[in-house]
């Protein structure tokens, strides 16, 4: 594995107009050149198919028939993808200049990885919220299971071993990066953390919602339930339930609020 390193770069594109230049010129400064990128449309509509046409000698573009998920959209970039090595990156955030290149050396450098992950920090306009830096060098399984570390701007993945896992997971959406990382390590993935910021994701339209919780609380309970014998596995079961009840009682309001919050005591 060296500097000849092919990756390619998948990037779903839902409504991203706003800040997507931002995004693709983080791709095209990289001191290490990514081989090939592959935007997905899943927003195909006259608009988007226009805006996007000005980044055809930069990028494949696929447009979708309608709006899938940023799973499939994802699953659909990393089956046109022609290189072994493939990093995702989200149409709102950005990579720090040198960020594959830095990928590509600590995979060189620990080849019994098949996946990495680095360091970010989120941000809004120009001002940084928070840094996220104290990760496991060496992502386990009972760490995967309590809470998602692997942003997905962050991952680069080998192709074989992410379609052995089964891609993402549509099901899964809005917990499909943990639920990836689960099912990576179950097929014997080691996933690294390199310790350093290296991509930054942007909060703005990324607030808290109350409306947002049904569809978390379904995602949390969908990856519970598939993986289950791992959280029995690892005696998480009631520690994890606790989570995914107080999370739901967090963002729900009212009476739906006091019920989930009163199971989450149950579970303590």
């Amino acid at each position: 594995m060296g500097s000849s390193m092919d990756i390619s770069v998948v990037i779903p594109f839902f409504n991203g107009e706003q800040f997507f230049e931002e995004c693709i010129q983080s791709v095209l400064r990289q001191s290490h050149a990514a081989k090939e990128i592959v935007i997905i449309n899943d927003s195909p509509s006259p608009e988007s198919v226009k805006f996007l046409s000005q980044y055809e000698n930069n990028a494949k573009i696929i447009h979708l028939d309608c709006n899938h998920g940023i799973s499939v959209a994802r699953n659909i970039g990393i089956a046109n993808c022609k290189s072994d090595w493939i990093a995702f990156l989200d149409n709102d955030d950005v990579w720090v200049d040198d960020k594959l290149e830095k990928q590509v050396n600590y995979l060189k450098n620990n080849p019994s990885r098949e996946a990495c992950h680095t360091g970010t920090e989120s941000f809004s306009k120009d001002r940084v919220i928070e840094t996220y830096l104290d990760k496991p060098l060496l992502l386990d399984m009972e760490g995967a299971l309590l809470i998602s570390h692997v942003l997905p701007s962050s991952f680069m993945v080998k192709k074989t071993a992410i379609e052995a896992a089964g891609l993402f997971d549509p099901k899964a959406s809005g917990s499909e990066d943990r639920e990836l990382t689960i099912q990576l390590i179950k097929n014997g993935v080691k996933i690294g953390f390199l310790s350093e910021v290296l991509v930054r994701f942007r909060r703005e339209g990324h607030g808290f919602f109350s409306s947002q919780w049904k569809q978390k609380f379904k995602s949390h309970m969908y990856v519970f339930i598939k993986h289950l014998g791992q959280f029995r596995k690892y005696k998480l079961v009631r520690r994890h339930l606790n989570w995914i009840f107080g999370h739901a009682g967090y963002r729900s309001t009212g009476i739906i609020s006091f019920f989930f919050r009163g199971l989450a005591r149950l579970f303590r």
